[in-house]
């Protein structure tokens, strides 16, 4: 280079300033004493760029970290992995993130040379690198282990564990000693530790605390000053506290945490000198480190290899314990292409487009594929993504996304593709975010899906969504949303459940149902003979759903034949049984008065299958009119007191039924069978008050 800019400058006079600027040019791109310079064999890499910045005079070397993708080529333990600088001069570094089933990396090394850097793999027979490990000490540097179980009584105790765990899980450069989730996921046995150089600026009196979930310690400058030994969640402040002389200068942090189940977080504050408040200690104290952003894959010989950014952007709780995590795809194509992109993302969903979102509803790995169609060819990438329970990589607080982002996104998905434990997932998000079609959409699919889940969850689920779609009048549906539930694995006497409740909004909700109700028992009975003929809880429950079709299409004979076969749960002592009811009946009232409608439909559903003899007696079928006439349904309300008076015209309550019927189908606006009822009270029951208020 030096001889080239001499040649150029024959008949004028270079400038020492030139000369010397070449000269170091030269010796930058020269390899020093004992460096190696990366062979060949290399074929596939990615340049590594940051922005330096003015470092304040931190011990050791620079030093930078990135993460990016690889491909297939990639060893799985990492042993082809390097780092070299812009002169092919390999980087000491340290991987403190690989996995045989992602295809993320992340690293440290030496930011020493010239820039970029670059990151290299692919050779099969790279073999293991010469070169030393870096020794990290840049950065807030965190490595999580699994906890083996033990003592953490003591500093000791707790080295113990962290010895005893083996090889970290992961490791993650953080900006501060400050985070309130476990990195790898809610629940888990899992320990931290995080290592720092501090640097004090100011001599003085520095006070410093500290609390964990659920135990740990700080060490500073290699001495024990906070320790947390009894577990427990943290507190909402930081209580453990001391206070320590220091001078100007780097001091080493270590700070453990031991997390024995459920979340998990650390806090480390500080109370400067001439403070007055404690406030987490901030990522300037800290020894500073690049963050190097990882460029297009390249591989020697090509033009062009196919490549895409995988960015997680933002995430949505979705109650009672579920993150969706919105991730962005971006190809990575020449600015001359004009392409159509494809993309399948591993969970049954495709796109199209050069940039696009998508949300995964469930942590786990999924392998996404992008295929670039360009001028009659095709350029494909395979990555395998790794989404985490929650994106921990937007340390330290993931940005909300909003309902309405996330509820578009999940409005175009194809269910078909979904398990069952994501289609639960999605329905749940859209019981928050009001959106009726979806959320109608997203539970039928959700009931028809035959994965299994606990008996709770199913039934929980189930009754919600059967209601929803009853508020709004989705009758048909809501009865479907039960029919396509008997087909999920379930034990008899869940299952049973199930047919009832199936059979009783059948009963309820459908007009004309009289000509059904054949066809009803003829599938109840196929049930309880084929499915659960050994199961007394299950046969019970049928037993109890065939009264209710037969009060329904108006036969209180049948209806009281089967209240006979099933019999009454429990005590049979008549005065307990008073009892008990009297205790129900006050429940249903309440909680009808008081517009807690669900749970007054349970009490009644639980009364009747206890007691099958209430079915006929009528206050139940009253009580349930009141229920229907709170949740606006006043056809259904007229419907049921009908069927009754049908099926049980001497009951004590048949007047009292036509006459609330009466005024349900006036408000139905229901005129002509309004005045058929009306006649049917005055002629039937001409004794009654009620005749005479019409």
């Amino acid at each position: 280079m030096l001889t080239n800019l001499l040649a150029s400058g024959a008949g004028r006079t270079l400038s020492a300033a030139t000369i010397m600027v070449a000269t170091v040019a030269i010796l930058a791109a020269a390899p020093c004493a004992g460096a190696r310079v990366l062979p060949a064999g290399w074929p596939y890499r990615r340049a590594l760029k940051f922005k330096p910045v003015p470092l304040r005079g931190a011990p050791g070397p620079n030093e930078a970290w990135a993460q990016f993708y690889t491909n297939k080529a990639r060893q799985p333990n990492g042993n082809d992995l390097r780092i070299t600088n812009g002169a092919r001069i390999v980087m000491p570094m340290k991987i403190i993130r690989i996995s045989p089933h992602d295809d993320l990396v992340r690293v440290i090394f030496a930011a020493r040379g010239q820039r970029p850097f670059f990151a290299w793999w692919g050779n099969p027979h790279a073999g293991p690198s010469k070169q030393p490990p870096l020794k990290i000490q840049r950065s807030v540097f965190m490595n999580i282990f699994r906890y083996p179980g033990g003592a953490v009584n003591s500093t000791q105790a707790v080295n113990n564990q962290f010895a005893r765990a083996g090889r970290p899980l992961d490791g993650l450069v953080i900006p501060q000693i400050f985070i309130g989730y476990d990195p790898l996921g809610s629940g888990r046995r899992d320990m931290l530790r995080y290592r720092a150089l501090l640097h004090i600026t100011q001599g003085g009196l520095y006070h410093f605390a500290f609390d964990v979930d659920d135990a740990g310690y700080v060490r500073l400058n290699h001495k024990t000053i906070l320790i947390k030994r009894n577990g427990g969640g943290m507190m909402g402040n930081v209580r453990f506290k001391t206070a320590v002389q220091l001078k100007p200068g780097w001091y080493p942090v270590t700070a453990a945490q031991i997390n024995f189940a459920g979340p998990t977080g650390i806090a480390f504050d500080w109370r400067m000198p001439g403070h007055k408040r404690y406030a987490p200690v901030p990522p300037p104290a800290f020894a500073p480190i690049f963050h190097a952003h990882a460029g297009p894959l390249k591989k020697f010989g090509l033009p062009y290899v196919a490549d895409f950014r995988v960015q997680p952007s933002a995430e949505t709780f979705v109650p009672p314990k579920f993150y969706f995590t919105r991730y962005i795809f971006e190809a990575r194509v020449p600015a001359s292409f004009t392409p159509r992109v494809t993309w399948t993302f591993g969970d049954g969903q495709r796109g199209q487009g050069l940039r696009l979102s998508h949300e995964f509803l469930h942590s786990g790995i999924y392998t996404v594929h992008m295929t670039v169609h360009q001028a009659g060819h095709s350029f494909s990438a395979t990555r395998r993504i790794h989404v985490p329970f929650r994106p921990y990589s937007l340390f330290p607080h993931p940005p909300r996304d909003t309902a309405a982002t996330v509820g578009k996104l999940l409005s175009e998905y194809n269910l078909k593709a979904l398990s069952g434990a994501d289609l639960r997932r999605g329905m749940l998000f859209f019981r928050g975010y009001p959106n009726a079609a979806q959320r109608m959409r997203w539970g039928l699919a959700w009931a028809a899906a035959a994965t299994p889940q606990s008996p709770q969850t199913v039934w929980h689920d189930g009754r919600q969504l059967a209601r929803f779609l009853i508020v709004h009048r989705h009758f048909k549906a809501a009865a479907r949303a039960y029919l396509l539930m008997t087909h999920k694995p379930l034990p008899a006497w869940l299952k049973a459940k199930v047919m009832a409740a199936y059979a009783r909004t059948v009963c309820y909700f459908t007009p004309q149902f009289a000509g059904r109700a054949a066809a009803l028992r003829t599938r109840l009975h196929a049930w309880m003979a084929g499915v659960i003929a050994h199961a007394p809880a299950a046969r019970h429950t049928l037993l109890v759903a065939l009264a209710d079709v037969a009060v329904a299409a108006g036969s209180g004979k049948q209806a009281s034949a089967e209240i006979k076969k099933a019999g009454i749960t429990g005590t049979q002592q008549t005065k307990w049984q008073v009892i008990r009811e009297g205790v129900l009946a006050r429940n249903a009232e309440n909680y009808i008065h008081y517009d807690h409608t669900d749970l007054a439909a349970h009490i009644l559903d639980r009364w009747e299958n206890r007691y099958p003899p209430a079915i006929a007696r009528g206050y139940t079928r009253l009580l349930r009119m009141k229920l229907f006439e709170k949740l606006n349904h006043p056809r259904a309300a007229a419907r049921i007191a009908r069927e009754y008076v049908r099926a049980y015209p001497r009951s004590f309550y048949a007047d009292h039924l036509l006459f609330r019927a009466y005024h349900d189908l006036l408000a139905a606006h229901q005129q002509q069978q309004a005045q058929a009822v009306a006649a049917k009270l005055k002629k039937d029951y001409p004794e009654s008050p009620y005749a005479s208020k019409i």
